[in-house]
Parts: structure tokens; C-alpha cells; sequence
């Protein structure tokens, strides 16, 4: 049996088809791609594979092993998306293609052995929690971006006010010593002490934006997005369980 064909997609039923479904879907799919009507060069392999479909759905037993067979791909391919750690070695010592997660998803609607109501509902929060995520990664660009911006502003803007604090520095020490710190103190205006306020606040700045931009910007950060957020909502979504 090759079990990298789908017999069920290929004769475009269900997985719950019954016997007579499958009968007339053969028969359907036969006056396509019989030799004899179909003169390409693919007739014959089609041919060959709708009748091996055909043997192995209406036989019991060959169907149950078969199901059985998908079950298993299926498992398999949700392990090699969720948990890549465990994906095993081939015989070349590669690590085997993983699925992303829209493909696993593909094959969830496709082969999972649950109603039609748990799949639109299932599909429904995958696209909600897919939006979510989105949302939040392009939060995170934005900000990187605005941050970055903010930045170069703060820092032209603090090149021209270091010079008038400066400058102001310098008559504040001469009154200190012609008047005391104290007198030199009480001279301090309204709009000087608001220019000290707002260096002291963009040097805070300055300092704390590339912070920020290298954490919203990290691997870490788009880490815990993917697998604290992403993978745990899409696996409540399709209802797999660890």
C-alpha cells in the first residue's frame, strides 16, 4: 500500500464515505481518467492508483489499517510542528522538512477525526488568535520604528539645549561664587528650571528608547510571542492535547 497517496482525496470523498459512495465516486472518476477515454500520458498512473483507492476502502480491513495509517501521519505531523525538538534524524543524519503551521492546519481540517462543528469552530479561533498575534507583531514594529524616530529627535533636540544648559552652568558657578549657592539658587527662573527639567528628561530618554527598541525588537521577545501565545491558543483551537 503506498500510504503517501490519499485515497479519499483522490476519489474526492469523505473519510466517513460509505461503500456506495465510494463505488459511484470510482466510477466518476474512471470515465476521466480510464485509458481508453483519456489519452495523456497521467491516465494510466491515475488509472492504477484510483483502482488501488477503490480496493483498499471497500475492503474492511485494508480501510481500517489505512485509517488507522492517516491517524498516524496526521499525529506525526502536528509533532513535527509543535515540538521540532523531537523531529527525528533521517538516515543522512538531516532533520526531516517540518510542517508551518498553516500546513498542520491544512491537514487538520482535512483528516481530523472530529465533527464539522468543532472545525468551524476551530477554524473561527484559529483565524482570531492568527489576527491577534499579527496585531501584535506589527505593535511591536511600529513602536520599534517609533521609538527609533523618537530617538534621533531626543538627541538632535539635546545636542541644542547641552549647549544653553552649558552656557547656564557656567553663569550659575559665577553667581555662586559672587552670591552663594543659596543666592545663586533664588535667581533660578520658572523657564530655566523647565529647561533643566526637559534635558533631564530627554537624556532619560535617550538612554531608556534603544532599550526599548533592542527588547521589543529581540529574538526572545518574538520567542514568547510564538510559543507562550501563538502555538498554545492555535493547539486550544484544534484541540490537541500534550
Amino acid at each position: 500500500m503506498n500510504n503517501k497517496i490519499n485515497f479519499y482525496e483522490l476519489l474526492g470523498v469523505n473519510n466517513n464515505a460509505t461503500e456506495e459512495e465510494i463505488k459511484n465516486a470510482y466510477k466518476k472518476q474512471m470515465k476521466t481518467w480510464h485509458p481508453d477515454i483519456n489519452k495523456s500520458s497521467d491516465a494510466s498512473v491515475m488509472a492504477r492508483k484510483l483502482n488501488e483507492a477503490k480496493e483498499v476502502l471497500l475492503d474492511e480491513e485494508k480501510r481500517k489499517a489505512y485509517d488507522l495509517l492517516l491517524k498516524e501521519s496526521f499525529e506525526n505531523a502536528y509533532d513535527a510542528y509543535a515540538n521540532p525538538k523531537n523531529v527525528k534524524k533521517s538516515e543522512n543524519n538531516k532533520e526531516e522538512v517540518m510542517l508551518t503551521k498553516w500546513q498542520y492546519f491544512y491537514q487538520w481540517i482535512r483528516y481530523a477525526n472530529v465533527s464539522l462543528t468543532k472545525k468551524i469552530l476551530g477554524s473561527i479561533g484559529v483565524g482570531l488568535e492568527s489576527l491577534l498575534c499579527s496585531l501584535i507583531s506589527l505593535f511591536l514594529i511600529i513602536l520599534s520604528y517609533v521609538s527609533e524616530f523618537t530617538e534621533q529627535i531626543t538627541n538632535a533636540l539635546l545636542k541644542v539645549f547641552s549647549v544653553i544648559l552649558g552656557i547656564f552652568v557656567i553663569i550659575f558657578v559665577i553667581k555662586c561664587s559672587a552670591m552663594g549657592f543659596n543666592g545663586a539658587l533664588s535667581t533660578i527662573d520658572k523657564g530655566t528650571a523647565s529647561l533643566i527639567i526637559m534635558v533631564c528628561f530627554m537624556l532619560v530618554l535617550s538612554i531608556s528608547l534603544p532599550l526599548l527598541r533592542k527588547v521589543t525588537l529581540s529574538r526572545k521577545t518574538y520567542e514568547f510571542l510564538y510559543n507562550k501565545i501563538n502555538i498554545k491558543l492555535f493547539k486550544k483551537c484544534v484541540g490537541y492535547k500534550d
